[in-house]
């Protein structure tokens, strides 16, 4: 069974990795853009209607978002993706928010074993 990957971020880069990824792997996507997720539909991209939905049961979530703001509202705000991936999910960041910030969520996520 291939592996299971979210994209959250169908922007200028997201959307070209998930368009690649998806001719190996499953790959669900989305963005809070309707253009964009429908961008991606177009392209082969199973969408989903939020990025919690996109990140059940996903093996790896690929990440990007524009700013640190944003990754911490996607993965830890009100609909947050971190409660439902699975213990050993592994989150890919692409996004550029600094070493900080990337430093700081590889402690996090590794506390919650992912």
């Amino acid at each position: 069974m291939p592996f299971r990957i979210a994209v959250l971020g169908l922007g200028a880069m997201g959307l070209p990795m998930a368009a690649h990824l998806a001719k190996t792997f499953e790959v669900i996507g989305f963005d809070p853009s309707e253009e964009r997720r429908a961008l991606a539909a177009s392209r082969g991209i199973a969408i989903a209607d939020s990025a919690l939905a996109a990140s059940a049961e996903a093996d790896f979530l690929l990440v990007a978002v524009r700013n640190a703001a944003q990754l911490e509202d996607l993965l830890y705000g009100e609909q947050g993706v971190i409660r439902i991936l699975p213990e050993g999910a592994a989150v890919i960041l692409t996004s550029t928010v600094g070493t900080g910030a990337v430093e700081a969520l590889a402690a996090r996520l590794a506390k919650s074993g992912i």
